[in-house]
């Protein structure tokens, strides 16, 4: 009898065992799939997909469908807008079907959070396209769409917050209770980024409503941004303050200098990375020259000292070296927010000095050529 309970023990133990082995398995698959898309190889992370698919693994089939959308999504996010449409409509079926099959679970409430994100993918390559239009007119009526989804995804993104709230309090520790903390406040600066994003869309600056409407919605982000800047143990924290930067220049509040500072301070810490990444971006356009264009752009607010006074040409030539230390800086893909924005200032910064330079010399500078190279890197 002994001998049997012993075997009975044996085969328990070795039966668990496998099943441990058989998740370590899937859940490394599924990181390769994550690492492929996460370097922008996005046809290998299909194939790979398509190859686990057809290994019948529950723990693949259940979790594959969700990794297949958000390549669909990393992959048109780094198109042009007009491209951009059809892979977010597969993308937003496919996590519906997956949230739909999934209800109660947690990986049905990442999904729901990222359905609201994409819904914001889909405004922000809307208004994109309407930057295109010739006149400010023209831009704000053809922006009108996007900042409908902007509001719907603001929407979303609040309902969503509830459901990653609700699976956090019966999620066991580990893992899963790690990334949905980190969903939760990821979803939280989101709704802020959103708001943002929804004063981009009023751009007819010639109109004194218009105007209102973008400065009480870029408000709006600011309070959004402030009850998360507290929190300074994560990058949530720290883009919080960055983006208050940002605001402080559509606002003219004075404290522009106050963020950016507050920021660069902390340049080394691991957690403010991302934080100082941005700040160095939306420092050169506070630096280089003022322009008719739909944010505010060349306020030069850091600079507080009048002794320090640069030239126009001084200011360009610095937006060059800082735009160029950047790049050296962040050498990664440039289709991010950010990357598409230093490499257009460094390229406005050279068509710039070559306009500043031709109107001296009465002749064609080589600022042109360089300008030309860098706009076509955009």
């Amino acid at each position: 009898m002994k001998r049997i309970l012993v075997l009975l023990a044996l085969v328990s133990v070795w039966g668990h065992a496998n099943r441990l082995v058989g998740q370590e398995i899937a859940q490394n698959e599924l990181e390769l799939v994550r690492q492929l898309r996460a370097k922008g190889w996005h046809d290998f992370a299909r194939t790979k997909i398509d190859e686990l698919l057809k290994r019948g693994d529950p723990l693949l089939n259940a979790a594959l469908p969700l990794e297949s959308a958000r390549v669909n999504i990393a992959e048109a996010r780094q198109k042009d807008p007009e491209q951009r449409f059809a892979l977010f409509t597969t993308a937003h079926k496919q996590l519906q079907e997956f949230i739909d099959k999934n209800q109660g679970k947690a990986e049905a409430a990442l999904a729901r959070v990222e359905l609201a994100r994409l819904t914001s993918y889909h405004a922000q390559a809307i208004l994109a396209k309407a930057m295109r239009e010739e006149d400010a007119p023209s831009r704000h009526k053809m922006a009108r769409p996007a900042e409908t989804k902007f509001i719907e995804a603001g929407k979303d993104l609040e309902a969503a917050i509830p459901s990653l709230e609700a699976a956090l309090k019966t999620a066991p520790k580990g893992d899963l209770q790690t990334l949905l903390e980190k969903e939760l406040k990821q979803a939280r600066f989101d709704v802020a980024v959103n708001i943002f994003d929804q004063g981009k869309t009023y751009l007819d600056k010639g109109k004194d409503v218009v105007n209102a409407q973008r400065s009480n919605t870029i408000d709006k982000a600011r309070k959004a941004f402030e009850l998360l800047r507290k929190d300074e143990s994560t990058q949530v924290g720290w883009l919080a303050n960055a983006w208050l930067m940002k605001c402080s220049m559509e606002l003219t509040d004075g404290k522009v200098k106050d963020y950016h500072d507050l920021v660069m301070k902390k340049k080394d810490l691991t957690a403010a990375q991302p934080a100082v990444r941005l700040v160095r971006y939306f420092a050169l356009q506070d630096l280089t020259l003022p322009r008719e264009d739909t944010e505010s752009i060349g306020q030069n607010a850091l600079q507080t000292n009048p002794k320090l006074k640069m030239s126009a040409m001084q200011r360009l030539k610095a937006v060059e070296t800082q735009a160029e230390d950047w790049l050296k800086a962040y050498p990664g893909p440039p289709k991010t927010y950010e990357g598409e924005g230093v490499q257009f200032e460094l390229a406005y910064a050279y068509f710039s000095e070559a306009l500043l330079e031709e109107k001296d010399k009465k002749n064609a500078s080589p600022s042109y050529d360089k300008a030309v190279v860098s706009f076509d890197r955009l």
